[in-house]
């Protein structure tokens, strides 16, 4: 199991510590056991149709759409600290 997650660290540039490592690895055996459970609970499973929700919802009420002047974007940028035309610029998170 510790080479799999490696290998997908790896992939996602994210270097785990021995303890990290443990960790994950501890939480993967034990989400990997609890499906296994499942599916010797639950032999049919695979036959169901998935849920978009966990719990039914026969109404779903939207709040009426109310047309409004847009926010001019001067305003909406005027806070950010860096800011390049339209856009807020971020540090680089990957890569």
């Amino acid at each position: 199991m510790n080479k799999v997650i490696e290998n997908a660290t790896a992939k996602m540039y994210i270097k785990l510590s021995d303890e990290e490592l443990k960790i994950v690895t501890k939480a993967l055996e034990v989400m990997t056991n609890d499906f296994m459970v499942i599916n010797k609970n639950f032999p049919k499973l695979s036959a169901l149709e998935p849920m978009t929700h966990t719990i039914q919802i026969d109404e779903v009420i939207l709040n009426e759409d109310i047309p409004c002047e847009p926010t001019d974007v001067k305003e909406l940028l005027k806070n950010a600290t860096h800011v390049n035309g339209r856009e807020i610029e971020v540090p680089k998170v990957v890569g």
